[in-house]
């Protein structure tokens, strides 16, 4: 199902102020950039969906193909970053971020090729679970005053998320994915002008 059946509210979170826009300018906007979105039900009703998330800031997190099933089953998966020594969910308010090889890893499809693959997962994340100390800097660029995303400041394009219980192994309380973005490039990504900035990044690699 491409989108969601019904239209809820998305919050941004942009140097450290709150605004809001509507979920259909939100996904022209991302349309522009090549992305194609796929709701996920997680509600039977508009009316629930804003009554339980309607207020949640929106994030994303940018994953292989393959995790897919997996996170649609048990929530985002804790793990150890850059930022934390203890497990938690990385997330950043930027699709553009995640978008990063990096996160999103490309994949290809043999009957199609030439054609190169991405997916994000789009999130909802209880306000209370983003605090300011848990809205820290991002980690690929070198050097750092490159912007990533001019919509926000390199300062808060990473969001830790805790779990709420030490030992948990996944978080599906304060996160919910509701929405699948799809990307599907004629070129490799590494091309595409909103990826220019990928240039200054690590040294990471691109196995695709």
């Amino acid at each position: 199902m491409e989108n969601l059946t019904f239209v809820p509210k998305v919050r941004f979170f942009a140097n450290f102020a709150k605004y809001f826009a509507s979920e259909t300018v939100h996904v022209f906007f991302l349309s522009l950039l090549g992305w194609r979105r796929f709701g996920i039900k997680v509600a039977n009703t508009k009316e629930e969906f804003d009554r339980r998330w309607g207020t949640w800031h929106i994030a994303y997190h940018g994953t292989a193909n393959k995790y897919a099933c997996r996170i649609l089953a048990t929530g985002l998966r804790v793990a150890i970053g850059c930022h934390s020594d203890n497990p938690v969910v990385y997330l950043s308010p930027s699709i553009n971020y995640c978008a990063h090889y990096r996160y999103a890893k490309h994949w290809s499809n043999t009957r199609k090729p030439g054609k190169y693959y991405q997916m994000i997962f789009q999130c909802r994340v209880n306000p209370q679970a983003v605090r300011r100390g848990q809205i820290v800097p991002e980690t690929l660029m070198r050097p750092q005053q490159i912007r990533v995303d001019e919509h926000f400041s390199n300062n808060e394009l990473e969001w830790i998320i805790y779990p709420t219980n030490n030992g948990e192994q996944y978080i599906n309380d304060n996160i919910i994915c509701y929405g699948m973005m799809i990307r599907v490039c004629d070129r490799d990504p590494y091309d595409l002008p909103e990826s220019e900035w990928w240039q200054y990044t690590g040294e990471y690699a691109r196995n695709y």
